[in-house]
């Protein structure tokens, strides 16, 4: 118990009054439950004391490095909530980009196959066109096809 600093809302010479003719006992009779309970001035002592008992058992139950512990836990929880916030947004954006890649793919697919479509189809008809010459005039120079359709025709 501290003589020398008085509780909150006590005048200090009656604290020092109640220290000097009470005496140890005095000190504790004014500082018991008991005391709490009066109004103002005479259980302010007392309720000075409920209240540092009261912070130290809190201090015990949850000393500081608790606290800093349960601060850096909710920390990284909120941290951990940021990256799965952040990776639900990539994952939406990189479904965008495989749909629009995707949509992308069968556009080329449809184009390659018009355009395989109309090669053979332009292979057919010189096939054509190169019978109905040499059934017309054997003997009429044929022109050779380009070395990329030399295979072909």
């Amino acid at each position: 118990m501290d003589l020398d600093n008085p509780p909150f809302g006590m005048p200090w010479v009656l604290w020092m009054l109640l220290a000097f003719v009470g005496g140890p006992a005095g000190v504790a009779g004014i500082l018991s439950e008991a005391a709490a309970a009066l109004p103002g001035v005479f259980g302010a002592a007392a309720r000075w004391r409920q209240r540092r008992r009261v912070e130290r058992l809190e201090a015990l139950t949850n000393p500081p490095s608790a606290q800093i512990d349960d601060a850096e836990i909710a920390r990284l929880a909120r941290r951990y909530d940021q990256l799965a916030a952040d990776a639900e947004r990539d994952r939406a954006d990189h479904r965008a980009e495989m749909d629009e890649v995707r949509a992308e793919v069968a556009a080329l697919r449809d184009s390659l196959t018009v355009a395989n479509s109309r090669l053979w189809a332009a292979i057919g008809y010189v096939r054509v066109l190169v019978d109905a010459i040499r059934r017309i005039d054997p003997d009429h120079p044929i022109p050779d096809p380009p070395d990329k359709l030399r295979d072909l025709i």
